[in-house]
């Protein structure tokens, strides 16, 4: 998720969760496609999926060297620049202690490996431009951290918004912008806060942040919440919402 608004510890969270999964070291790297994240922020997965070709050095050592892991926040709406941020974080693989993991052994039918991050660094796409910005977030405030109400939910609302509510989108962006018939308007992301809508006008990108009234604390509440907005906007029309609500109650299982 690519927060207008919040701490980068809670983007950090969010995004190790839903987004796309690499591990390894420079100039060899492989992807993680099942995964699990711990209250305190580790990385749990198959031991082959995430030790890769050094699982049986783990297997004998009970702990990798140092490891990068990066974890990629990709827009589901089609547009220029779809990455949105990617989350580095530097640490080690490790076996688990005792039967802190036999769930997970049990689901996945595998012996399985926990990442520890070190180090956690949120680099963020600030107006599709590349990845421009970066913030060094402290390891205890990623720890403590929780994800984001909407996270797993908003790419599937973003992707159906352009899709099927391009009208509404445009409202919403005109009411926070000046904003000219040939501009065109996607939906980039959501959280607790709001809405971002990117604006593309003359080869340039803004971003234009739509927030709520108050924090959301859920996919009813943020579907709610863009009813008031639209209401505030003037638009005669509400969006499909029982369809967003249905959207929503989906959720992103990764397994």
């Amino acid at each position: 998720m690519a927060f207008a608004r919040g701490d980068n510890a809670r983007r950090a969270r969010s995004v190790v969760i839903t987004g796309a999964i690499e591990i390894g070291v420079p100039g060899m790297t492989y992807s993680v496609y099942r995964s699990a994240v711990d209250r305190h922020g580790s990385v749990w997965a198959p031991i082959d999926d995430l030790a890769g070709p050094c699982g049986d050095r783990l297997r004998t050592h009970s702990q990798s060297p140092l490891l990068d892991m990066w974890a990629w926040d990709i827009s589901d709406v089609p547009q220029p620049d779809r990455l949105r941020a990617v989350i580095h974080l530097r640490g080690q693989v490790r076996l688990p202690r005792d039967n802190e993991a036999d769930a997970l052994v049990l689901h996945w039918g595998e012996d399985v490996a926990c990442f520890t991050p070190k180090i956690v660094i949120a680099k963020v796409n600030s107006l599709g431009r590349g990845l421009s910005t970066s913030h060094v977030i402290a390891l205890n405030s990623y720890r403590c951290a929780t994800a984001d109400p909407l996270a797993g939910w908003e790419g599937v609302w973003m992707r159906h918004l352009a899709q099927h509510h391009q009208n509404e989108v445009r409202q919403l962006a005109r009411h926070h912008t000046c904003l000219r018939k040939e501009d065109v308007v996607k939906p980039l992301s959501a959280d607790e806060g709001g809405l971002v809508l990117r604006v593309y006008r003359d080869g340039e990108a803004e971003d234009v942040p739509v927030p709520f009234a108050a924090p959301v604390r859920s996919s009813c509440e943020a579907v709610r919440a863009t009813e008031t907005l639209l209401a505030t906007c003037g638009m005669t029309q509400p969006p499909d919402t029982g369809m967003v609500r249905e959207l929503f109650s989906r959720g992103d299982n990764r397994s």
